[in-house]
């Protein structure tokens, strides 16, 4: 085989690795979406993703006394999707938590006993796609404060918060 022979299909070796990168980049679907609340309902917006839950709802939560959230989480968990949490343990007696409603629905939801505060506010949802930021999932946070929630799409994003998830949870929780 000649070196132009050669050239050529090393070239179209090269443009075929190419476009197959490209195209499983883009089958990936990652995006990320960012919401101001109290202007873009976080909450209904937290909760329309848990509504499309197939397999699993993981979150971290510093408190969660949002009415629509915790009624969502409840739902899944009632038809087979697996739903587990921790809320920081300074907030789940706190007025309005949702910590007690949660276990007694059957949810499989810790308190924080770790030595710091668990400031945490993110839901994983089917390991790929993560919503943080600074919403907490209260009725104050969705009606009169200025947070933000961040919508990630992308499994190894998902897949790093569902480490800290797991420290959490496993460590004494």
């Amino acid at each position: 085989m000649d070196i132009t022979k050669k050239i050529s299909n090393l070239f179209l070796l090269m443009l075929l690795m190419l476009l197959l990168t490209l195209t499983a980049a883009c089958s990936n679907k990652k995006s990320v979406e960012a919401y101001f609340c109290h202007q873009e309902d976080c909450g209904g917006k937290l909760g329309d993703e848990i509504r499309k839950a197939n397999e699993n709802v993981y979150f971290m939560s510093y408190t969660l006394t949002n009415g629509r959230v915790a009624s969502e989480l409840i739902i899944k968990s009632n038809e087979g999707v697996e739903v587990k949490g921790i809320i920081e343990s300074m907030n789940i007696n706190g007025k309005g938590s949702k910590y007690e409603l949660l276990r007694f629905q059957g949810i499989d939801v810790k308190k924080d006993n770790s030595s710091g505060l668990m400031h945490h506010k993110v839901f994983i949802i089917d390991k790929k796609l993560v919503v943080t930021g600074s919403f907490n999932p209260t009725e104050a946070a969705d009606e009169k404060n200025d947070d933000n929630m961040v919508i990630i799409r992308d499994e190894f994003i998902a897949e790093e918060y569902l480490k800290e998830f797991n420290r959490l949870y496993f460590s004494g929780t």
